[in-house]
């Protein structure tokens, strides 16, 4: 049995867009985001011990590489989960504007 698509994808020419699909998808996304919120919480409380504009800098290039990898992890996992609809086909939903 396939597994239940929780987000949606949209994409239209190099715009995309993920967008929860009901409480699942939420729920999801609020679990995704708790490895964040504690990589952002040692990275505040450990800032301030760190001594010289070297340490505080590692410190801080090991965090944005840590939150790049969290992302690109994050948006993988859920456009595997996500209903994809492509607004560049003919086909495709209409909307306003376009």
């Amino acid at each position: 049995m396939a597994e239940e698509k929780i987000f949606y994808y949209y994409k239209r020419g190099w715009n995309r867009r993920i967008v929860a699909k009901g409480r699942a998808g939420w729920i999801a996304t609020g679990v995704w985001f708790i490895p964040f919120a504690i990589l952002a919480l040692l990275y505040s409380l450990f800032m301030p011990t760190l001594a010289g504009v070297w340490g505080k800098a590692t410190a801080t290039v090991l965090f944005l590489v840590a939150t790049a990898i969290w992302c690109v992890l994050m948006f993988r996992w859920q456009i595997a989960r996500a209903d994809i609809i492509d607004l560049n086909q003919p086909d495709g939903p209409k909307t306003k504007g376009k």
